[in-house]
């Protein structure tokens, strides 16, 4: 019996080890795709201002994460990696050390839901798109930590190489305002009237593809 103890002890270490961080038992709670953005305010790591407005005027890229959680560790460079190929001013500058033509042309991806396929699955205020006109589209992206300080947010952003703009909040008081457990998350938004709204939501999965598709 003893022996049978041990090894279903050691199952479920394994399987602690694997998943993410540990979440409350509670019912999930999260908004949805469609509904309104809520309104917040954060300071991101420059020191710079990432508010409401910004998502009144801007599609986002709202990502909620831990650094100590897997799947976050797995989908930031994800983000990463398409934040760069955007990575690109409204004068062709490069921004955040992204290099990027001064040619770069905005591709018009499939309509909204042959690119989703129904799937209900978050950053950056720096990163701008430019379309084929030259007409700046800017697609922002913000990282927000769920109750992770700042030494800890910029020690892991210095391991990993990432450059997206990130928000640490010692506590989940922002995260809540979109929903009450689970991570990764990230929201995608567009300006709407009267206020900005969902447009798709992607939960601890994500790929490169996908991401893209969800852009305006």
């Amino acid at each position: 019996m003893a022996v049978v103890v041990r090894v279903v002890l050691s199952l479920l270490l394994l399987v602690v080890a694997g998943g993410c961080i540990t979440e409350k038992d509670e019912p999930v709670v999260s908004l949805a795709v469609g509904d309104a953005v809520p309104q917040f305010s954060v300071t991101l790591d420059d020191g710079t201002q990432f508010d409401y407005d910004i998502v009144r005027r801007h599609p986002c890229v709202i990502v909620f994460f831990d650094t100590s959680c897997p799947d976050c560790r797995a989908a930031l460079p994800v983000i990463q990696s398409v934040a760069s190929e955007l990575a690109v001013s409204a004068s062709g500058i490069p921004r955040d050390g992204v290099e990027v033509a001064d040619n770069a042309v905005y591709t018009t991806p499939p309509s909204r839901d042959d690119a989703l396929d129904g799937v209900v699955v978050t950053s950056g205020a720096g990163y701008i798109s430019r379309d084929a006109r030259g007409d700046a589209l800017g697609v922002r992206f913000i990282c927000i930590s769920r109750g992770e300080t700042q030494p800890s947010v910029a020690a892991y952003w210095q391991e990993a190489g990432l450059t997206l703009p990130y928000s640490a909040q010692p506590d989940d008081a922002v995260y809540r305002l979109f929903a009450n457990r689970i991570i990764p998350r990230v929201y995608v938004t567009r300006p709407a009237a009267p206020l900005p709204v969902i447009s798709a939501l992607f939960v601890e999965r994500l790929t490169p593809e996908a991401l893209r598709a969800a852009l305006p």
